[in-house]
């Protein structure tokens, strides 16, 4: 199967920015590969979001809470769960939502879409593979002194 990065390559990248003498149907095919492009890159990074909001984030959040309330200190419940639950929040979802929606719609406005859906896939993955490392690496603590750095690593490499 076919996929729409795949359909924007070579010439109608180029094409993309000038639609002099190319006819009505090769510039809605060419749209329409585009658009496939960027709602596929705006789901992986939604449901990426939606995974770290649920699972490390809420999950981790609600234990949390529970161990307060049964400890009834905030003082005795490890510092790096909470710090886990709160990396989880802020770069597991809610960076994921804005980094999503901003590969989506601002490269539409610059009118650079094609070339932005590579560079949004890399970014993904490392900001995925990070987030994920970092939450793994503080909950179990295990290898923690090699992963830690590596999270912060891919963290600042997506950039």
């Amino acid at each position: 199967m076919e996929t729409a990065t795949e359909t924007l390559t070579g010439s109608e990248t180029g094409a993309q920015n000038s639609n002099h003498g190319k006819s009505a149907e090769e510039v809605f095919r060419m749209t329409r590969a585009r658009e496939l492009a960027l709602s596929r890159l705006l789901m992986a990074y939604i449901t990426t979001g939606l995974l770290f909001m649920l699972f490390p984030g809420t999950l981790l959040g609600v234990w949390n809470l529970l161990q307060i309330c049964g400890r009834e200190s905030a003082g005795l419940v490890s510092p790096a769960w909470l710090q886990a639950h709160g990396h989880a929040q802020v770069f597991g979802w809610i960076g994921s939502f804005l980094l999503g929606i901003g590969f989506y719609s601002i490269p539409k406005l610059r009118g650079e879409a094609t070339q932005a859906v590579r560079a949004a896939w890399i970014c993904w993955g490392l900001w995925t593979a990070g987030a994920a490392l970092r939450w793994g690496a503080t909950v179990y603590l295990w290898q923690w002194r090699l992963l830690l750095p590596l999270s912060g690593i891919l963290d600042s490499a997506r950039f």
